[in-house]
C-alpha cells in the first residue's frame, strides 16, 4: 500500500535583489549567501520562486561555492545560487526564493572560521 505524504513546507532562503544571466550557466541571483562550511559540495534541488505579485513558480536551482577577489587584494567566499531554466522575466526583483528546511539550515549554518586560510 503506497502512502501519500505532502511535501514539507518550503521555507524562505533569499529575497532577489539583482539577477543577470551567464550564458550557458543560467540566472545567477544576487544576493549571494555566505558559505556555511567547508569543503562546500555544489548540489542542486527544486526551490520555488514566489514573485512580488504571489505567482509561484517551481524550477531547478544549483548552489556553488563562489570564490571573490576583492580590489583590496583578499578574498570572500560565498555560495551562488544559479538558475539552469529561468530567465529574467521569470524571476523580478522582490521575488522570493524557498527551499525545503534541511537545505535553509544546510545553507544558513554557521559561517567557516576563516575564507583567506583555504
Amino acid at each position: 500500500m503506497q502512502t501519500n505524504r505532502a511535501a514539507p513546507p518550503m521555507e524562505p532562503l533569499l529575497r532577489v535583489d539583482g539577477r543577470f544571466v551567464i550564458s550557458g550557466c543560467g540566472l545567477v541571483l544576487t544576493p549571494d549567501l555566505p558559505l556555511a562550511a567547508e569543503p562546500f559540495w555544489p548540489f542542486g534541488e527544486r526551490v520555488t520562486v514566489v514573485r512580488p505579485g504571489g505567482t509561484e513558480i517551481e524550477t531547478p536551482a544549483e548552489f556553488y561555492a563562489t570564490r571573490y577577489r576583492l580590489t583590496d587584494g583578499s578574498h570572500r567566499h560565498a555560495v551562488s545560487v544559479i538558475l539552469p531554466e529561468a530567465g529574467k522575466d521569470a524571476v523580478p526583483v522582490g521575488s522570493e526564493v524557498r527551499v525545503a528546511p534541511s537545505t535553509r539550515d544546510r545553507l544558513r549554518s554557521q559561517p567557516c572560521a576563516s575564507p583567506e586560510e583555504s
